[in-house]
């Protein structure tokens, strides 16, 4: 490992005995997933064909320099064959580079170049990087090809035996990079590639200029370099949070999930809009704030090429970091650089950026408006729980919210001027919180059975309520007919069923008595087709699926299904379930969903708050609204309703609420025992009064788009939106009345009115 460039991120002291040891039980749990997948699914990608090479150069070679490779919509690509970076220029004289301008000055000055950093994995587990710059363009082992529309650049790490190909091509909008996966070579044994960062350093920012990186962690978040107060923290998070089936043991403190594959800089009236088009859910998100590294605050994807997991081997009280045998499914990874620039950019600009990705390359249809912007009611139906009849313990369901009781809440709502109205009903089916995979509508009998759920669906549709129905396609929480928990279920990175486990509050620690299964992927597009089939002879609006636009995992079983492979199957079973009447109800909206939601239920409204971000932004709603429908959390389950309420004005967002109509004491100490303050009666005459506060509001601005928003300078939470059809709206966070334009805005409140454009 002799390499002075080499970063080795693991110990490298170890003793001979505890090297061997170590080594065996890698090679043991190191055959995770090694046979192909369906090959069905896998012929659904597009296809990877390998471009014709124009000319080639070694980067490097004697009176190298830079020269233009294409020219495209007024951008033009110029790659620097004596490094291997390149920078693209438009029109305007505007620049951007995968290399800071000032990076010669730097004592980083090979990080900052370099164009690609490689991640690999010895046979112990250890993991290096690599450097493109000192690693191969120095050694003379880099050459650029000319190609239709840009290079080629293949990066040969000789001494670890990695060929990793790169195409970097102009489009409409500005650049793409792409890793070629298919072309990836690995020669020798020894070493396993785990992951790519891909243009690290493209418009980094200098600690001198002004700016800011869009996070989109939960709805959004902001990281203003100049308000850092501590550099030394990084961001990595993965987009759709971390794979489901890596089991584990413990939990940290809850962070807001990715749920869009997209970020961005912007500095000095320049800015880039970055969209992971191929291969996200198998990336992760990296930035760094300027003094951490160097002088320049960054951000970028890192592509994985391999899994890795930390597996703790009990009968030694050892941690083993196991690496996935099988690499990524898709045969190119890309992120798509959008390039932008003017005086009053912002992260409402690059919000437009992606929705026009998602419109004109996503098949994405928008259908919100199509029903206005109803009052959204999540209704829970019952729980299991263990019961003593006649002094014997019986597990039986336990109602919360019969279908009558259903139907007598949203005659009330009516009666008290609802007139829009969405219901989602979960935990109505048999056995409810108990229940199996679902392939059929079977309702529970302790509800009122299938005759009062019909009883339930006449009343909705006479009243013009939308009635959607919550399926559990994935959650095995017992063994039912053609559904074994353990033949069934996908595999853990061990080969053992990936449990999932509810976790201790104080803690953190995993409560192991009562697991729950995650059902095998290669499974999951039947279960998906036969539940749509059923759904056909009943009365509802759709079904509903709070799993799988939230949750999405592999399957490390014998023949592998890696995660950007199961989206492929995930999208297959969300088609079905929007096919069978035609509208589909998603929870927490992740990316590879919005083709086929009409709803997506609690959008995240707030980001993770990590100390390196400084504000968090509605970009989740501003990029997404006028596309689909949003709600945001249930308002009653929120610390502060008042706050939340207000948060649904300022994005335009449906108003949720989650009730339960009976039973709230039998919730007391179980995992259900949060939903003790869904009682409906507590809750009503409020929800009826927000409704009728900003209903019409809200409905005014369904089919719309953010065209500003920011928060008013001189004050501490004062927000101002302007809507595309000159809707102009002030919500007031603080707890004091101000004045904004003569106008008076009372605490806790907003104000509208209308803006000439």
């Amino acid at each position: 490992m002799g390499n002075a460039h080499m970063s080795h991120t693991n110990g490298s002291d170890k003793t001979m005995k505890k090297f061997i040891w170590l080594a065996l039980a890698a090679v043991l749990t190191l055959n995770l997933c090694a046979c192909s997948a369906p090959v069905s699914y896998l012929d659904k990608m597009e296809p990877y064909t390998p471009p014709q090479i124009l000319s080639t150069v070694t980067a490097g070679s004697a009176g190298a320099g830079e020269k233009c490779y294409a020219e495209r919509n007024g951008f033009s690509l110029y790659v620097n064959e004596a490094n291997a970076t390149f920078s693209v220029t438009d029109a305007n004289g505007n620049r951007w580079n995968s290399c800071p301008d000032g990076a010669a000055e730097e004592m980083a000055v090979d990080e900052l170049t370099g164009l690609i950093q490689v991640h690999f994995a010895d046979q112990m587990g250890n993991t290096y990087e690599l450097n493109s710059l000192t690693n191969s363009v120095a050694t003379g082992h880099a050459r650029i090809h000319a190609i239709s529309g840009g290079a080629r650049i293949e990066f040969t790490f000789a001494e670890y035996g990695f060929v990793v190909p790169v195409h970097v091509t102009l489009c409409d909008t500005g650049v793409e990079f792409s890793v070629i996966t298919a072309d990836i070579r690995e020669n020798n044994a020894l070493f396993k590639l785990t992951s790519v960062d891909v243009a690290p350093y493209f418009h980094a920012a200098h600690e001198t200029a002004e700016g800011y990186i869009f996070l989109p962690d939960g709805a959004g978040a902001l990281l203003d370099w100049s308000r850092v107060t501590d550099p030394s923290v990084e961001y990595r998070q993965y987009i759709y949070g971390r794979d489901a089936a890596i089991v584990q043991m413990s939990q940290t403190a809850q962070a807001e999930p990715i749920r869009l594959p997209v970020f961005g800089i912007l500095q000095n009236g320049t800015a880039v809009t970055a969209i992971v088009t191929e291969g996200a859910s198998r990336t992760a998100l990296n930035a760094t704030a300027a003094g951490k590294r160097n002088a320049y605050s960054n951000v970028y994807a890192e592509f994985i090429y391999r899994e890795t997991a930390l597996v703790k081997v009990e009968k030694k009280n050892q941690t083993v970091t196991v690496v996935e045998t099988s690499n990524t499914a898709v045969p190119v990874q890309t992120v798509r650089f959008c390039l932008m620039s003017g005086e009053d950019l912002s992260y409402v600009d690059m919000a437009d950026a992606y929705r026009q990705y998602l419109l004109q390359d996503c098949a994405v249809t928008p259908t919100a408006g199509d029903r206005g912007a109803p009052l959204v009611l999540e209704f829970c139906g019952g729980v299991m729980k263990q019961q003593f009849v006649m002094g014997f313990p019986v597990e039986q369901v336990v109602p919360l919210t019969t279908f009558a009781d259903a139907q007598r809440i949203l005659a009330k709502l009516r009666e008290a001027g609802a007139d829009n109205i969405l219901v989602n009903y979960t935990q109505w089916q048999k056995d409810a919180t108990g229940a199996g995979i679902q392939t059929q509508i079977q309702p529970e009998g302790n509800l009122g059975g299938a005759k009062a759920l019909k009883q339930l669906t006449e009343f909705c549709q006479q009243q013009g309520i939308s009635l959607f129905l919550d399926a559990n396609t994935n959650r095995m929480m017992a063994s039912t007919f053609g559904y074994d928990k353990k033949n069934d279920a996908a595999s853990s990175v061990r080969r053992d069923p990936a449990m999932q486990y509810p976790y201790r509050v104080n803690t953190g620690d995993a409560i192991v008595g009562s697991p729950s299964f995650l059902l095998a992927v290669s499974r999951l597009p039947q279960t998906a087709q036969k539940l749509a089939e059923s759904a056909e002879n009943y009365g509802i609006t759709g079904l509903s699926s709070t799993f799988l636009g939230d949750i999405l995992y592999s399957d490390f079983c014998k023949a592998a299904i890696t995660r950007d492979h199961a989206e492929l199957f995930w999208n297959d079973a969300l088609q079905s379930l929007s096919q069978a009447k035609g509208k589909l109800l998603v929870s927490g909206g992740n990316a590879y969903a919005l083709a086929y939601a009409d709803v997506v239920m609690d959008a995240p409204t707030g980001d993770s708050g990590f100390l390196i971000t400084c504000e968090s932004v509605p970009f989740y709603q501003i990029a997404l609204h006028g596309v689909v429908d949003l709600t945001t959390a249930a308002i009653n389950c929120q610390a502060d309703p008042t706050r939340a309420f207000l948060q649904a004005v300022e994005t335009g967002s449906c108003l949720k609420w989650s009730w339960i109509a009976r039973n709230e004491d039998e919730l007391v100490e179980t995992e259900q025992n949060d939903m003790i303050s869904w009682r409906y009666e507590n809750w009503l005459r409020m929800a009826a009064s927000q409704y009728a506060r900003a209903g019409s509001l809200l409905q005014k601005l369904a089919g719309c788009t953010v065209v500003e928003h920011a928060r008013l300078p001189g004050y501490a939470d004062v927000v101002r939106v302007l809507w595309s059809d000159g809707t102009e709206v002030i919500v007031n966070y603080e707890g004091r009345e101000v004045q904004i334009d003569g106008r008076t805005i009372p605490a806790t409140d907003f104000a509208v009115r209308e803006v000439a454009q």
